[in-house]
């Protein structure tokens, strides 16, 4: 416990039936609880996080300036005055599997300073939360102080979906601070299978700063899985194309990938060049908050919610070109994203209108518990 009688893994503890299991998605690295606590399964690398400053969003790759793990569970905000952005983003894919489960945000009221938060269910506002909010609940968690509380929002989930957190700050002369768990209770274990061994995200949760990057950035795993040596990137860019090569999912995530960023990065690009991507390469304009940008939006999460359906759709020839023109045919993706990756040249146009049987009613055919990404 720290000097202001904070654990940061006291929630674990106060949280459900210690015979059922929970997935904790933050803290520093992938874990999976021990002793009383077995039960639990800490998951950091399924959240992904950007800053946002009015119509501008940044994929964050610098744990400092955005949302980022803290202690066994937590994802902490801290950020001062300097930093650019009024808005801060973390995000999760939320399948609920066959059995729903219950999902709850904890808002800690001890760390939470400058800013209100709020919660979008595919795009849609599901809650706004005060630290007035937070004060105001009845739920102590300090025991040697009794003015420590915290909220717990529980977000009502009946199908997949994608969950948004966003935190505005209210005054840029002043830091902002936000403490928060998103936990996952009495779910089913597709939540976990498909985010951690589907798509082998754990090989991005071991607590460095490479793995923190190479999860946050679309254009950086874009460089890992386009290296021919994928050691001369990183030893976790290694780890995370070995593990999807023996999953049999390199082919269908690099296709995405280049799909929603584009063919033009360079394939073998040198550790400094990986570590130090400039922010200005790695950002987007999302038109406004409920359209999807696939540069930016999770690409693992697109793997989960979409990989049947679309690949599916484009079983032969140019993948990729086929993926991208299914995102352009789609109006849930953000129109600045558009501009940049869908042609509206003759040729382009003829080559898709000969695909327009494959692309025709791609929502229609899409399950229906698939929203965001996956709908229109």
């Amino acid at each position: 416990m720290n000097a202001k009688g904070f654990a940061s893994n006291r929630f674990v503890k106060e949280l459900g039936d210690p015979d059922t299991e929970k997935i904790a998605f933050g803290g520093v690295k992938h874990a999976d609880g021990t002793g009383n606590q077995k039960v639990w399964k800490y998951r950091p690398e399924t959240i992904k996080t950007s800053s946002c400053e009015g119509e501008e969003c940044t994929e964050c790759t610098d744990p400092s300036s955005c949302w980022h793990g803290k202690g066994t569970a937590l994802l902490v905000l801290q950020v001062p005055p300097t930093n650019p952005h009024s808005r801060f983003v973390f995000e999760a894919w939320a399948s609920c599997g066959t059995g729903g489960g219950t999902w709850s945000l904890n808002v800690y009221n001890k760390k939470f300073e400058n800013g209100h938060l709020s919660v979008y269910m595919n795009g849609a506002p599901e809650a706004t939360i005060t630290k007035a909010e937070v004060e105001a609940s009845k739920d102590q968690i300090c025991k040697k102080d009794k003015k420590c509380t915290k909220l717990r929002k529980t977000i009502e989930l009946t199908k997949d979906a994608h969950v948004r957190v966003e935190f505005s700050r209210t005054d840029p002369k002043l830091d902002a601070y936000a403490l928060v768990a998103f936990v996952a209770e009495n779910v089913d274990s597709r939540v976990d299978r498909c985010m951690g061994v589907k798509d082998c995200l754990a090989k991005l949760g071991d607590g460095s700063d490479d793995g923190f990057k190479l999860r946050s950035s679309n254009k950086l795993q874009l460089q890992c899985v386009e290296a021919s040596d994928p050691a001369t990137i990183s030893s976790t860019c290694a780890e995370w194309t070995g593990c999807l090569s023996e999953q049999e999912q390199l082919i269908n995530i690099k296709s995405i990938l280049r799909a929603a960023v584009g063919t033009d990065v360079q394939p073998d690009v040198q550790p400094e060049g990986f570590l130090q991507a400039s922010l200005s390469d790695i950002t987007a304009k999302p038109d406004d908050e409920e359209c999807v940008d696939p540069s930016i939006a999770d690409p693992e999460s697109w793997e989960c919610e979409c990989s049947e359906q679309m690949f599916a759709k484009c079983s032969s020839g140019d993948v990729e070109t086929c993926l991208q023109n299914l995102m352009c045919e789609n109006p849930g993706i953000c129109d600045s994203w558009k501009q940049n990756h869908c042609s509206t040249s003759p040729s382009l146009m003829a080559q898709r209108s000969a695909k327009s049987a494959m692309i025709n009613g791609i929502d229609n055919n899409l399950d229906v518990a698939m929203q965001g990404k996956c709908s229109q």
